[in-house]
């Protein structure tokens, strides 16, 4: 496709599943697709990505679109499990105190690091714009715990810990956070519900597209 998204090394539109010959020597085990990228996981905890990286989406530490190297190499380690937003990635993985990390874009607070790096394109100018994260980085508020799930949207993100404790952040129109308020979360915040009774085991399903907090398409739902 136009940004690479299919792994091959070209822009070349394909009609039927084609095998991506660079991943032949890996035994992938997960795959995570976004708007224009794709992450894939071995199961030996090695991260690949391809496609677009304007906003440094595939976790490579730069923001170069590599279409000709195709897949690159993820900066993370002991990767367990991967999910994709529109332009940004997640991993979980099992090096302490860092199970979870984000990279890519930062508008909304998805990454979950407190900001979203906003800045002017110029001093004199009201033109924003927003500094993308190409290197995958831990986040800080739940590096005393253990992430054992998550699930993106366009632009928010879900977790659920090894208590069964469910956070969010990121956009939070339509309430598609689940805090009872449209506001963007620029780092995780428990979901009141789950806090209160604590409903969610740790082997939940969970996912980013189905409706239980706000609109169709975006938002979150747990399943039992």
């Amino acid at each position: 496709m136009q940004k690479g998204q299919l792994g091959h090394g070209d822009t070349i539109q394909r009609d039927r599943p084609t095998v991506v010959s660079e991943l032949l020597k890996y035994k992938i085990v997960r795959a995570g697709a976004g708007r224009s990228h794709t992450v894939v996981m071995t199961e030996d905890g090695i991260s690949l990505s391809f496609g677009w990286n304007k906003h440094g989406q595939l976790g490579s530490g730069s923001v170069r679109n590599e279409i000709e190297s195709s897949p690159v190499r993820c900066l993370v380690s002991e990767v367990k499990n991967i999910a994709c937003g529109a332009d940004f990635t997640v991993w979980l993985t099992s090096a302490e105190g860092a199970s979870i990390l984000t990279a890519g874009l930062p508008q909304y607070g998805q990454l979950g690091h407190g900001t979203d790096n906003e800045y002017n394109t110029k001093d004199s100018s009201v033109r924003l714009a927003y500094e993308a994260q190409p290197r995958p980085r831990a986040i800080a508020s739940l590096s005393g715990e253990t992430i054992v799930k998550v699930a993106c949207g366009t632009n928010h993100t879900v977790a659920v810990d090894s208590n069964g404790y469910v956070y969010t952040w990121g956009f939070g129109g339509y309430g598609r956070l689940g805090h009872r308020e449209q506001k963007d979360e620029w780092a995780p915040r428990r979901v009141d519900v789950f806090q209160r009774h604590n409903v969610l085991p740790p082997d939940a399903v969970i996912s980013a597209v189905l409706l239980s907090f706000g609109n169709p398409g975006d938002t979150c739902k747990r399943k039992r």
